[in-house]
């Protein structure tokens, strides 16, 4: 009965909360981290309180409020947190502890736990992990989400690993050692990790030992914990189904590694729950999981909060999603308004919205520097240039002609991204205005794939790339006249092929640490712009809408140009 209705209480703060809030001016009290563990008992949480025996004497419930995104059983505290009941505030220490007296007939009561730049949390003290109220900072919380519940629809980039699929557990002794098949069995079987499904468990995991594992069908449903010697301990959710469904997963343990509870339950919530080395599919937090084994930095801390104190995992109805995950709703192209400036460059508007900046590992031709996936969310309309900027259009501003390939109508090429600086400074001097400038690789990427999710802006049939780029099997070697090939689903030409277009971003190796929310990522420490969209003279793979190379900020080539866009 408590654990239902701790699931009502999670539904109702997601529906009372909207599950996010965005308050650019809460700023994320600097938690505390000591040196030696706080001790925060509470009583009620060894076991469950007799609601037989209760008395009218008050009850005093003591804790701790801590970031979840550390290491289990790490308590590094939040100072000066909210805890609520019964439309009273208390709050807590700055080392987070915290004292509250309530009546007896109360002994397990909802509390809701708030602070600065965390997402609030209302529990049962009796479902608290370790001795502490866990809280996610806000900046995790979608991360969280897409890890412990479905999307609005299927997309093989936010994966959700089903808990609940996997219903017994089976351990396979060979090579291990007796205190090593003890210690797993009695870490399954504690409380704490019962919690840590979310209730999905509702008495103490009884795994089956074997010796040989299973094969086949004998799998479905299954967690395998093994062992092997010589071997990195890593697991494995299997899945043949683009939905993230999988159907057994599996760990394995060096013969000679020490198991603790913390190993356990990290590995566990990596590999059933989120599916953290999935061996088909990216994974649900950014498909980006590191090099050499080690997990990416923003995916350990979602990691954390998820095996610290986790919202109901066993909840088969999620609270709403804190951002939307689907594709972006767009306005008609007919009700956008198109601009035309006084050296008649002509402009698109482009809609405010959310996209999956990069490219998931399962996209053909992928390369290392499209990921991780990440979330951007641009929260304005902004004007795009329908084209790539002309040789005339470059004549007219700055009364010279460059490029290679001559022609009026042609794109201008062989222009450095100081040249186009140039360029842009001349142009808002002349139109009376600060507004015109390089998109940013956000904004040109939300442009291009104009709310799809494919290889191109028209889908991944590799045949049709003809009908909308100029690349190296139509080009004949050169530049074309702009706007001859079909429009993007925006109404944007030669996003695909021409001429690589510049944008006002500095290079990175990947998106690790990118803006999300479409401004462009600066950086003095090198001297190379990043370059989009591809060339005449390059294939199919350089054509993808999430292709990026760099270059020198003083490069000039045939096969380099831009666009620009106008802020509105």
């Amino acid at each position: 009965m408590i654990q239902r209705i701790a699931v009502l209480s999670i539904i109702l703060f997601a529906i009372v909360t909207g599950c996010v809030e965005k308050d650019a001016a809460l700023v994320t009290p600097a938690p505390v981290l000591t040196s030696t563990p706080i001790e925060s008992p509470l009583p009620i949480i060894s076991s469950k309180p007799d609601l037989t025996s209760l008395s009218a004497a008050p009850v005093t419930i003591s804790g701790i409020v801590a970031d979840c995104s550390y290491s289990y059983g790490s308590k590094v505290s939040i100072p000066n947190a909210i805890i609520s009941y019964a439309g009273e505030n208390i709050t807590a220490d700055k080392e987070g502890n915290f004292n509250l007296s309530i009546a007896g007939e109360e002994s397990d009561p909802i509390l809701e736990i708030s602070a600065p730049g965390y997402m609030p949390y209302r529990e049962r003290p009796s479902r608290i992990v370790n001795g502490a109220f866990y809280l996610i900072p806000k900046d995790l919380y979608r991360g969280v989400y897409l890890v412990l519940w479905n999307p609005e629809k299927p997309n093989p980039r936010n994966l959700h690993r089903k808990w609940e699929q996997q219903t017994e557990f089976v351990i396979v002794q060979t090579g291990a050692s007796e205190n090593q098949i003890n210690t797993l069995r009695s870490i399954l079987a504690i409380d704490e990790y019962r919690k840590m499904t979310g209730g999905r468990f509702t008495s103490k995991i009884n795994p089956i030992i074997v010796t040989e594992k299973p094969m086949g069908n004998d799998l479905i449903n299954k967690t395998v914990i093994s062992f092997s010697s010589g071997i990195i301990p890593g697991g494995v959710a299997h899945s043949d189904d683009i939905n993230g469904i999988i159907y057994y997963a599996e760990i394995i343990w060096d013969t000679s590694q020490v198991l603790d509870a913390n190993a356990v339950w990290h590995e566990m919530v990596h590999t059933v729950t989120s599916g953290g080395h999935i061996n088909e599919w990216p994974s649900v937090v950014s498909e980006k999981q590191g090099t050499n084994g080690k997990v990416s930095e923003t995916d350990e801390k979602i990691f954390n909060c998820i095996y610290n104190s986790p919202p109901l995992r066993g909840e088969i109805n999620p609270p709403d999603s804190p951002l939307k995950i689907t594709e972006p709703v767009i306005t008609r192209q007919s009700d956008w308004k198109n601009l035309t400036n006084s050296v008649v460059m002509e402009f698109v508007e482009i809609p405010a919205g959310e996209f999956d900046m990069g490219s998931p590992k399962s996209e053909k031709y992928r390369k290392f520097n499209e990921g991780p996936v990440h979330y951007v969310n641009i929260s304005y309309n902004f004007f795009m240039g329908k084209y790539e900027v002309t040789q005339k259009q470059w004549r007219d501003i700055m009364g010279n002609s460059p490029s290679l390939n001559k022609g009026d109508d042609l794109p201008v090429e062989q222009v450095s991204w100081n040249d186009v600086q140039e360029f842009i400074g001349k142009l808002n001097q002349i139109e009376g205005t600060d507004k015109y400038r390089l998109p940013s690789e956000a904004e040109w990427e939300y442009a291009a794939r104009a709310g799809t999710t494919t290889m191109y802006s028209y889908g991944n049939n590799i045949s049709e790339l003809g009908d909308y780029a100029w690349y190296d099997r139509n080009s004949n070697g050169t530049t074309h006249i702009i706007g001859q090939k079909k429009p993007n689903p925006w109404g944007l030409y030669d996003m695909h092929g021409n001429v690589w277009e510049w944008v006002q971003d500095g290079w990175h190796e990947t998106y690790e640490g990118a803006p999300t929310d479409g401004s462009a990522w600066v950086s003095k420490d090198t001297p190379f712009k990043v370059r989009r969209g591809g060339v005449f003279r390059q294939g199919i793979d350089e054509s993808r809408s999430a292709m990026r190379l760099n270059e020198h900020i003083d490069g000039r080539y045939s096969g380099i140009g831009f666009r620009i866009v106008r802020d509105i």
